[in-house]
């Protein structure tokens, strides 16, 4: 399970102001308003090339977390079951020049 740290490694996490991260080990005892955002990359999950484009951002183990997560989100919250429906139906936003911050490792060299 994700812990708080794991979640803090999103690329988004720093501004999202989701409620329910679904890298958050206790998502389950988060809540949602009406209003309130949905994820970005659980939204972009659910659309079709969904982990071939994490995986071409770097995000692979990302999509594969959310993968298990998702359905049960689903479940626990009919608010974001509409919101990953219509995410389904729509492009993805990934794909719309998007940068993706990806954690490189430096070597001993600085390179």
């Amino acid at each position: 399970m994700a812990t708080l740290c794991e979640s803090q490694g999103c690329p988004k996490w720093h501004p999202c102001s989701a409620p329910v991260c679904p890298l958050d080990s206790p998502w389950a005892k988060r809540t949602m308003q009406s209003d309130d955002p949905v994820c970005f990359y659980l939204s972009e999950s659910v659309k079709g090339g969904a982990e071939a484009r994490f995986e071409r951002a770097g995000l692979g183990e990302m999509s594969r977390r959310i993968g298990k997560v998702a359905p049960k989100l689903v479940l626990a919250s009919a608010r974001v079951g509409r919101a990953l429906e219509r995410a389904r139906l729509s492009g993805s936003r990934m794909d719309r020049n998007f940068v993706h911050v990806t954690v490189v490792e430096r070597s001993d060299h600085g390179i």
